[in-house]
Order: C-alpha cells, then structure tokens, then sequence
C-alpha cells in the first residue's frame, strides 16, 4: 500500500475475525484525501509487526509502515459497505459544513 498525502492505496476494514490463526478480512482501497474510493481487493491478513507511524519532513506529512502477510480472498462486500457506509458517515457532515459555511457569507 503507498499513499501520498492521502492519495493512494490503503488497507481499510476489519472483519471475519478468525480466532484460530488471529486473521481477518481486509479490503484495499483507492483513496483520495484518506477517503475510500473504490475497493480494488479484499484479503485475508495476518500481522506481522505492529504498525509504525512517524513525521516525514520530506515529503512533509506522516508516514507509516507495518508488515503483514496477505492472502487474496474475493471481494468481501458486507464490510467494503460498512467501510464505504462509515467514510459516508464521517465525511459528508464536513463536506456538508463547508459548503453550507459558505453558503452565508
């Protein structure tokens, strides 16, 4: 996955946990601005090593790095739609707020 700022691809989602080998189903996606586009795969996906996130000077913004083991499974589409539903949820008041804040002046 690589993004640059906020443009890329990403890991997004968790479910299907299975207890037994401590895996789940995640989805990766086509972002912009850190908001989900479109699903591009699904995957079943073990940690490796803990996530890593630090402050990049150049390019500026944060950067972060983690390992994981990955299996291609189909698209999982109950939690692409949980994903695409919260992004839903958690961006359209911002977008909402910023057009209507303008709307006034």
């Amino acid at each position: 996955m690589y993004s640059m700022w906020g443009i890329g691809t990403k890991l997004y989602g968790y479910d299907n946990f299975d207890p037994e080998t401590k895996s789940y189903i995640s989805t990766k996606w086509f972002m912009i601005f850190y908001i989900p586009i479109f699903p591009l795969a699904s995957y079943r996906v073990w940690d490796i090593k803990e996530e890593k996130t630090k402050f990049s000077v150049f390019p500026p913004g944060m950067e972060s790095s983690a390992e994981y083991r990955m299996m291609r499974v189909k698209l999982a589409w109950r939690q692409i739609l949980k994903t695409f539903a919260l992004a839903c949820l958690l961006w359209i008041p911002l977008v909402l707020a910023l057009i209507f804040s303008n709307a006034f002046d």
